[in-house]
């Protein structure tokens, strides 16, 4: 009998029908899962996150662990510095090490991006390796407490399922009741997330070198060239300045700063898991161009104020510390800035 006899098209009818109302189930039972974990708003799972800038990481740490383990590296006089883009082009590993009065090694671990859950997850590599740096540096900005560049979430509507279910539109029906499908790429994010944080988890319960999860960088005191930032440029980009003026408008607005404890919890974390590594934490505020301080309103810093009260972390203010002639945009030091930082921040840090 043929395939596509009547008898058989109900069969194959109902089969369809039930694998795409298995994939609505299975969906909406991930929606309660993500839900019930990360709450309203899931900022912590729609953090976005780049896979590559982990593997950097990852693949530096793996180069200190590899020094340490040929004893080419103290422990006792190793700084490692945490942060954001601000400190990837801002701060130079050899020029550290060589206007260092201590003599001591500088791990510079910096991402993009411009939040603590984002500078949290990007220090996991050297948080989950056998490394155990005398001083945590956090190269931070008050503003990394505002609800940064998270995505926000679109939101369902279930209003139009009955129509679509009546037509048999199955995927409209599911796309318009599901937060996890009409939010698929920030899931895929999430996945990410949880690829890594898993990998971390097996290596650390093994005992594993970072090694096995990152291939070693071969230069660990060079710079990573930022795509964004021509080199050979010193003075502000007219365009990135535009860009950078609307990014700040829509930052600065209280409602970004109140009632969002992620950004809170995730460097009070970063905090606590370092000092119970025996580290001494410094949060480094780092340079910021006389335009941005002056667009920050009052709240911001009193939000900040709060969120290190009581902590066990030193503080060193360095957001005055470049003329504006040293920066490339209104936040990312030029090279002549670059150089000059990072002679001057080896003697602030003893």
């Amino acid at each position: 009998m043929s395939n596509t006899s009547p008898s058989y098209r109900p069969t194959r009818l109902r089969g369809v029908v039930a694998t795409v109302a298995a994939v609505m189930v299975v969906t909406f039972a991930v929606d309660a899962l993500i839900a019930a974990v990360c709450g309203e708003p899931r900022g912590r799972i729609l953090t976005p996150i780049a896979p590559e800038l982990i593997d950097l990481f990852g693949g530096r740490v793996a180069r200190f662990e590899q020094m340490k383990q040929a004893g080419q590296l103290d422990e006792s006089r190793l700084v490692a510095v945490l942060g954001m883009s601000t400190a990837a082009v801002g701060l130079n590993p050899q020029t550290l090490i060589d206007f260092d009065p201590l003599h001591r090694n500088w791990l510079v671990l910096g991402a993009r991006g411009g939040t603590f859950v984002q500078l949290e997850f990007y220090g996991r590599p050297l948080l989950h390796s056998a490394l155990s740096p005398a001083v945590v540096v956090l190269a931070i900005h008050q503003t990394m407490l505002s609800r940064g560049d998270n995505p926000i979430a679109e939101p369902v509507s279930v209003s139009n399922v009955p129509r679509h279910l009546f037509h048999l539109q199955l995927l409209h029906a599911l796309s318009d009741s599901s937060w996890i499908y009409r939010n698929r790429g920030y899931a895929m994010g999430a996945g990410n997330m949880l690829r890594y944080n898993a990998a971390h988890a097996v290596r650390s319960a093994f005992d594993l070198p970072t090694s096995v999860q990152f291939a070693p960088e071969a230069q660990p005191y060079s710079m990573w060239p930022q795509d964004w930032m021509d080199p050979a440029t010193l003075h502000p980009d007219p365009t990135g300045l535009v860009f950078q003026r609307q990014v700040y408008n829509g930052t600065f607005k209280i409602e970004r700063f109140m009632g969002f404890d992620h950004q809170i919890v995730a460097l009070h974390q970063l905090i606590a898991e370092w000092r119970g590594r025996g580290a001494r934490v410094v949060l480094l505020l780092m340079p910021e161009s006389s335009e941005l301080r002056g667009r920050y309103p009052l709240f911001v810093g009193e939000r900040f104020d709060e969120a290190i009260a009581g902590q066990p972390v030193t503080v060193v203010d360095e957001r005055k510390a470049m003329a504006d002639d040293q920066y490339y945009d209104l936040v990312h030091l030029n090279r002549l800035g670059c150089e000059a930082l990072s002679r001057m921040v080896p003697g602030l840090i003893q």
